[in-house]
């Protein structure tokens, strides 16, 4: 039964047969069983595989594209290649595993989706601390940079001179004006020259609210005029609107507002300076950490060598238990291939194992592999 089915209200048991080529196609299966509105409580998922059959290779295949499809939609994936066993695939795993005749391969699932757990757990810690490490550089730069910046704001406010209101005055390119409007103009008028003229080099502009003025211009795409107020770090950028089309007024109100609030950005850059204090410290703190799970990853990493080991094909140029070195001349060397004769009469047909329903997983007098699960538990 497959898509369409409706059967859910009274099923009792689910009998996957075979393998399908998709986890999709299993799920759609299951999916007749277990969901809302079935009335009973519990039902039975059974799965049939015929031991050393080609149904290995089928369980192994939608394990495989189960484990790609589980990372993707969990969000797991932290490299480029997918490899982990999620609780989804592992019930394929298992099956697998049982029809191959060899429990090892359950172990051996169990402890490789452990180990890729833990692993990126660690890979995890060490970004972590790598990370911690950049946190801490860049905090300490910022305080340095903090600590400068708060030493020019206290030597600025202590030099600065009130311009608001009546109080302003301002010289541009050494004459003294004390309205807004005429040395905001004076400031065009010069700005627009240096554009011009294309006076690259810092030159001494005038003087405001106490400090000294130089101006930078650049040209290309877009043109502009940087002028800097001494001994602090403040910077206005006017770009070639402004300094053509621009109100005088505006341009000048510009210019002496951040002047003005050297007190606010005081007030800042100490706050951020004692948030990068903090910051530095708490990744200090956890700098050189252990990884927690580091002895759990070495057991289990070891536990899969040793299965993987057992798993492993022996090597046919290795000599068996049973050979017999001290054989005598007149007995053919065990292990060594001697001429035998082919006997007489038709050769048996090769046994094929049992394919039918009482063929499980493991064995022919096995019980099937069941699975218990609660309908209203789960919506599909």
């Amino acid at each position: 039964m497959g898509v369409g089915t409706n059967v859910q209200n009274r099923a009792v048991a689910l009998h996957h047969m075979d393998c399908p080529w998709r986890p999709a196609d299993l799920a759609q299966r299951d999916g007749r069983i277990i969901r809302q509105g079935n009335q009973n409580p519990q039902v039975r998922v059974i799965r049939y595989a015929t031991e050393a059959s080609f149904d290995v290779y089928m369980w192994q295949t939608v394990e495989r594209k189960a484990a790609f499809i589980h990372q993707i939609t969990a969000g797991t994936v932290a490299e480029r290649s997918v490899e982990d066993v999620g609780d989804t695939t592992l019930s394929f795993a298992e099956v697998k595993a049982l029809a191959s005749g060899n429990p090892l391969i359950i172990e051996h699932a169990e402890l490789t989706a452990d180990v890729t757990r833990l692993e990126r757990l660690a890979d995890a810690h060490r970004a972590d601390q790598t990370r911690l490490q950049r946190i801490v550089d860049t905090a300490g730069r910022t305080v340095e940079l903090c600590t400068d910046r708060i030493g020019q704001y206290e030597a600025a406010i202590a030099h600065r001179v009130d311009t608001r209101g009546d109080r302003f005055t301002m010289t541009v390119t050494g004459h003294e004006h004390r309205a807004r409007s005429d040395a905001g103009q004076a400031l065009k008028d010069e700005l627009a020259r240096r554009l011009r003229t294309f006076e690259q080099h810092p030159e001494p502009l005038g003087r405001l609210a106490g400090f000294d003025l130089q101006a930078t211009v650049t040209q290309g795409h877009d043109p502009a005029a940087t002028i800097v107020v001494a001994d602090t770090p403040i910077s206005v950028t006017f770009d070639r609107a402004a300094i053509v089309a621009g109100d005088p007024v505006t341009l000048i109100r510009w210019l002496e507002q951040p002047i003005q609030t050297l007190d606010t950005k005081l007030a800042d850059t100490r706050i951020e300076h004692d948030h990068a204090l903090k910051r530095r410290a708490a990744a200090e703190a956890r700098i050189g950490l252990p990884f927690e799970h580091a002895q759990p990853l070495k057991d289990l990493q070891r536990r899969l060598a040793e299965v993987t080991t057992q798993l492993a094909p022996p090597d046919p140029d290795e000599p068996s238990a049973g050979d017999d070195a001290t054989a005598s001349p007149d007995e053919p060397t065990r292990g060594v291939p001697t001429a035998r004769t082919r006997p007489s009469g038709p050769r048996p047909a090769p046994r094929r194992p049992d394919s039918t329903t009482t063929e499980t997983l493991r064995t022919s007098n096995a019980e099937p592999e069941e699975a218990l699960f609660t309908p209203s538990a789960i919506d599909h």
